[in-house]
């Protein structure tokens, strides 16, 4: 089976719970997982943060090189998944850039070097990193929580002729509840008020992708 390159942009993202207040702009960080596009390599992963427009954005018209999320050879079947964090503070997407970039440093210096002297290398590589994103984004004392996450299955050889670009559609969904909270002070108490605006496994929104293989 002949390996080919498969090139990956993010075209769009359209959130229906945002987790910001009102209409208003919001930066979220997206992590994507390029899970296992060939033998010997478990994952790749990018981070992106985007700026959106009330509750979605189109970077259709944008420069190539701000869409661009992966340009890897892939083998056979292989899979995307991706997580959609809430509204994200300047801080706090400096802080899970500091935490991203110590953490892979760490394993690449202590880990990598005696593991890829095995066999299993791709499988014990893509352990630390399965679960990177997620403790990047809880391990800052600003946490910052997901309100969607989404992942497709793909195949090397079913994306499309050579050269040509498809769209590759995720539905989005919530893996845990998103809430807003309301703290009020009458009377001088604080009250808090917790509403729930969507449910655990709800769907919230969509991500297009642009993939082509050539």
């Amino acid at each position: 089976m002949k390996r080919q390159i498969f090139e990956l942009t993010l075209d769009k993202l359209s959130l229906d719970v945002t987790g910001a207040k009102g209409n208003k702009g919001s930066t979220h960080l997206i992590t994507f997982r390029l899970i296992w596009p060939r033998p010997a390599i478990a994952e790749r992963i990018a981070v992106k943060a985007v700026d959106l427009t009330g509750k979605s954005v189109s970077l259709v018209t944008k420069p190539w090189v701000e869409r661009i999320l992966f340009k890897e050879k892939v083998e056979g079947p292989f899979g995307i998944e991706l997580t959609v964090s809430e509204p994200a503070s300047d801080r706090q997407v400096a802080d899970f850039m500091s935490f991203l970039g110590a953490a892979m440093f760490k394993i690449a210096t202590s880990e990598a070097a005696d593991l890829l002297a095995t066999p299993l290398a791709g499988a014990l590589t893509g352990i630390p990193l399965r679960y990177l994103a997620k403790q990047a984004l809880s391990s800052s004392k600003n946490r910052v929580r997901t309100v969607a996450i989404g992942a497709a299955d793909l195949c090397a050889e079913n994306l499309a002729k050579h050269g040509k670009r498809s769209p590759v559609k995720l539905r989005l969904r919530v893996e845990e509840p998103v809430t807003r909270v309301t703290r009020r002070r009458k009377h001088g108490k604080s009250s808090v008020k917790r509403a729930v605006l969507l449910k655990a496994g709800q769907p919230n929104g969509e991500v297009v992708l642009g993939a082509r293989v050539y």
